[in-house]
């Protein structure tokens, strides 16, 4: 099977380059990446709906709706010490 070069809206190359430059990847590098995340993320989850932006937005709403009610801890919490308290 002939293998053909994909072809890419502008747009599309465009938000590659500037997201493969932030993780200081190659383009080509990062596109692989994301296609094969994208084919394992099919396999994975063949029926998974799409979520539209509105969607995610109102997720993530009802997430953080009682985000202001979390205790604020100490950095001292946060220690190996205050994490491994039953072992060394």
């Amino acid at each position: 099977m002939k293998k053909e070069a994909l072809i890419l809206p502008t747009n599309i190359q465009d938000e590659l380059a500037r997201e493969s430059e932030r993780r200081l990847l190659e383009v080509a590098r990062y596109a692989d990446t994301m296609l094969i995340d994208g084919v394992h993320a099919k396999r994975v989850l063949p029926n998974s709906p799409r979520l539209t932006r509105p969607e995610i937005d109102e997720l993530l709403d009802g997430l953080a709706e009682f985000s202001d009610k979390i205790p604020h801890l100490p950095d001292s919490a946060f220690t190996r010490e205050a994490i491994y308290t039953d072992h060394d």
